[in-house]
């Protein structure tokens, strides 16, 4: 039993701008960028950890959190993906410089616009966009420490999994719940953990 395991990191991004002007310049109206070199060492040292795993492949997903924009009919929609849009062309710069050209990572950006009344996943615009592909995890092949590493990670997942009976739909999404301190499978309906 080969168990694929892909798994990322992300980091919020934030834009802020009064909604009634369509800013003139978005250099002056991002918030938390998250480009200082700390902030740029260490999501890449998250990454190479990631990596260190032995996991197949490592993605960083970069969220940009845009305000909630309103507007008439289906108008907050479009309004709510051209800011969606405008914030991740203004954050290019510095998304093409958050990893290495060498790492091994992918790098995806979500641009989430938001419609005031909702959350976004309900009421908002915008998809993730590949910034760059996941070359797969190279040193699998070449590094006997990071290959030890991965089968304890897999005798590991296969006791936590162990657990379970096999899922008969897929995909079978797991979590790690905070609630109540234990592995499950996630609930789609929103309503959160049962056992908590």
């Amino acid at each position: 039993m080969l168990i694929d395991v892909f798994h990322g990191c992300y980091s919020v991004v934030c834009s802020q701008f009064v909604l009634d002007l369509f800013p003139v310049s978005w250099g002056e109206v991002l918030r938390s960028r998250k480009s200082s070199p700390r902030k740029v060492a260490k999501a890449r040292r998250r990454v190479e950890s990631l990596l260190e795993m032995g996991l197949d492949e490592v993605a960083l997903l970069d969220i940009i959190a845009n305000p909630p924009v309103s507007g008439p009919d289906g108008g907050a929609w479009i309004f709510s993906l051209a800011v969606a849009a405008e914030s991740s062309a203004a954050m290019a710069s510095t998304l093409n410089r958050r990893l290495p050209e060498k790492c091994d990572a992918g790098h995806w950006v979500w641009s989430s616009g938001a419609v005031v009344g909702g959350y976004e996943f309900q009421r908002g615009a915008g998809c993730p966009q590949e910034v760059r592909p996941s070359k797969g995890n190279g040193r699998l092949r070449s590094s006997s420490a990071v290959g030890a590493m991965r089968q304890e990670l897999e005798r590991n997942l296969r006791i936590v999994f162990s657990q379970f009976p096999r899922p008969s739909v897929f995909p079978a999404v797991f979590v790690d719940c905070r609630d109540c301190g234990t592995v499950h499978e996630l609930p789609w309906d929103g309503t959160g953990c049962k056992a908590a």
